[in-house]
């Protein structure tokens, strides 16, 4: 008996010792907050708004082609990014968010974006992954990445071969 009352005694101890997980809520919110602003800004048509989310040394990991590494690189893919949406008439829209966390100086946040026409027509969809790092009391992103959930065109049938 005196065993057992010793154990849960430790163990009541071991437990109001145990170190609570800060309270993070107000930083995913932030973050959830800055994804918007995201989005808000790119339908705008402001690229240096949008490239301003981005730390010095950030990396965007866009689909197709090769990785926007730094200021300059990403200010540059975010303007033909977005002139090349503004002038097919694309709108580029927050979907859910389906994730976001906090951990010391870095943050996180999932979700999904919808590409839609002036119509409203869907021509492209997906989920994205942002990473952020707290930098001067504000969060910046570190990388972005994103991949559509459409499949990619058929490819062109292949030519009959000359006789």
């Amino acid at each position: 008996m005196f065993r057992k009352a010793f154990m849960l005694s430790t163990l009541f101890a071991l437990t109001a010792c145990a170190a609570k997980a800060p309270d993070t809520s107000a930083d995913v919110a932030a973050l959830k907050a800055t994804e918007q602003q995201w989005f808000d800004l790119y339908n705008k048509g402001d690229s240096v708004g949008v490239a301003n989310q981005y730390a010095k040394d950030g990396m965007i990991l866009a689909p197709g082609g090769p990785a926007a590494a730094g200021n300059q690189a990403i200010r540059a893919f975010l303007t033909k990014d977005i002139g090349n949406t503004k002038e097919a008439g694309y709108t580029d829209k927050a979907g859910a968010v389906n994730g976001a966390g906090v951990s010391g100086d870095l943050g996180w946040v999932s979700g999904t974006y919808i590409l839609a026409d002036a119509g409203g027509k869907v021509v492209d969809q997906g989920k994205y992954t942002t990473l952020y790092q707290r930098m001067n009391g504000g969060w910046k992103i570190i990388r972005d990445t994103w991949n559509t959930d459409m499949a990619p065109p058929a490819a062109p049938a292949a030519a009959p071969p000359k006789a």
